[in-house]
């Protein structure tokens, strides 16, 4: 008799366990939700890194077009505007795309901006070589408006599955652009130049190329770049997930019967008196009981859905002055960098090679501090990662400028720590608007941050220029460490804790 209870004791415990189980896998299904939405982002924003590889497509497009327009001004066709179009559209982007995506739907939104880059890639095809403006058009302004749709989107909804990994979760999918425009860059330039030819036509101090072996196929290669980054971004919009309210509440639902059934088996186990209650995993329901008292919001940062501020809101707390004005200034550190690294190393390093293989290396280096910075930004919080950012490029300005007058490996290190500290600015300030003014609109808040870089893009190049024409190198340093000096007392003064 005893023999039969035990065995029917069993079978009750086998069977419970099934069950168990499969609430358990059921309840992890968000798990895969989270990755798959994940990897889908940065597949859809692997190809948004525009500032990264228009460096080297625009070396082969203005070839292209010197060779096709001999009698046009060369001035004309070196245009700088298509990096400046694509962030001021870009920016503009992100302030509107939240509010569009309210009226016809998240995924409805992204499609038409990754319709509208795909689109405006293919017409340079039949553009190029014809029309200046409608090419900075069609390669600048169009795909920088998809491109902005698509970008605060995609990070919105990473955010949501994020579970007090905020900065960690943006600083990956920021990652994605710059990998991608690695492997871009590698690609454009096996494409059009498999046989590596070195440019041969000098205007104005740049080179360029002058061979049709290898303009000829640029146009095609719009045409290419417009399938792949279509294909690219269509199935990263497949594979994101939303996290809604429904799922959450499905989710408790599920714990509690989880949690229900545990605890019935436990009571029948003791009235049987059958000592098989180690065969059971006591660490489960815990951990479910822990998950249910826990709103899935929570952050180790702070609660950033404790906030909920619209537009009209932010724009009455001085934390968003201060974000204004300090991302304008890191905005001129990150430009200051991009453009003179390169030039000023020229001046005291005679190694072509040796700076070019330097600025390959800072991509690795740019993802590597993105990563670190999502690290940073979750565990002390945004104030002291701010503080941290400003403080730290103040010197690495000035450093920069000495460094070359010691030797090459100096100058390597500190340009490597100078353009690593200034990539995540995006990082930064996308989890500092979100972290203190919430998610709810936070697409709408972080364009009205992020709108103070599509109007420096417009004019910091003639600014820093011009003090670099009027004053010399040592000032322009100089000038960018003592502005982000002060960002630091602005931070102090007015960012909470």
């Amino acid at each position: 008799m005893a023999t039969y209870r035990l065995n029917n004791c069993r079978r009750k415990d086998s069977s419970i366990k099934v069950f168990l189980k499969m609430c358990w896998a059921i309840q992890n299904k968000d798990k895969w939700k989270k990755i798959c939405t994940l990897i889908g982002a940065c597949l859809a924003l692997s190809t948004s890194g525009f500032s990264s590889y228009w460096g080297n497509l625009s070396i082969y497009s203005i070839s292209y077009s010197l060779n096709e327009q001999r009698d046009a001004n060369p001035s004309d066709i070196m245009t700088p505007w298509p990096l400046s179009l694509d962030l001021t559209f870009k920016c503009g982007a992100i302030l509107i795309g939240g509010q569009l995506s309210r009226v016809i739907g998240v995924k409805i939104t992204m499609l038409c901006g990754i319709l509208l880059k795909s689109v405006s890639f293919s017409l340079v095809y039949f553009i190029i070589g014809n029309s200046t403006i409608l090419f900075n058009i069609c390669i600048g302004a169009l795909p920088g408006l998809g491109d902005g749709i698509v970008l605060i989107l995609m990070m919105q909804l990473v955010v949501e599955w994020a579970d007090g990994q905020v900065g960690l979760y943006i600083s990956i999918i920021r990652s994605s652009l710059v990998l991608g425009a690695l492997v871009i860059n590698q690609c454009v330039t096996l494409y059009l130049n498999p046989y590596n030819k070195s440019p041969d036509l000098e205007i104005v101090s740049q080179m360029f190329f002058s061979d049709t072996d290898v303009t000829e196929k640029v146009p095609s290669l719009f045409l290419v770049l417009s399938g792949v980054f279509l294909v690219l971004q269509l199935t990263g919009l497949m594979v994101v997930r939303r996290r809604t309210e429904d799922n959450s509440i499905q989710k408790q639902s599920n714990n509690q019967e989880c949690h229900r059934s545990y605890k019935s088996l436990d009571i029948s186990i003791e009235q049987e008196n059958v000592a098989i209650v180690d065969e059971i995993d006591l660490k489960e329901p815990d951990a479910i009981s822990r998950s249910r008292d826990n709103n899935h919001f929570q952050s180790s940062a702070g609660d950033v859905h404790n906030l909920d501020l619209s537009p009209s809101q932010i724009i009455r707390r001085v934390e968003f002055y201060t974000f204004f004005v300090t991302m304008v200034i890191g905005s001129v550190s990150n430009v200051t960098m991009n453009i003179y690294y390169k030039s000023y190393g020229q001046l005291w390093i005679q190694d072509d090679n040796f700076l070019t293989i330097l600025g390959s290396v800072m991509i690795g280096i740019t993802v590597a501090f993105f990563v670190i910075y999502g690290f940073l930004i979750d565990r002390f919080g945004v104030k002291w990662c701010m503080i941290f950012y400003f403080g730290s490029i103040s010197f690495a300005s000035l450093s920069f400028y000495f460094s070359p007058m010691v030797n090459k490996w100096l100058f390597c290190i500190v340009t490597l720590c100078f353009g690593g500290l200034t990539a995540p600015l995006f990082v930064l300030y996308s989890a500092c608007t979100l972290k203190v003014f919430g998610i709810t609109h936070f697409s709408s808040n972080y364009g009205l941050v992020s709108i103070s870089s599509a109007v420096l893009s417009l004019v910091t190049p003639i600014f820093l220029q011009a003090i670099l024409d009027n004053l010399g190198w040592f000032y322009l340093f100089f000038i960018t460490a003592l502005l982000d000096a002060i960002a630091v007392v602005l931070i102090i003064l007015t960012v909470k804790e």
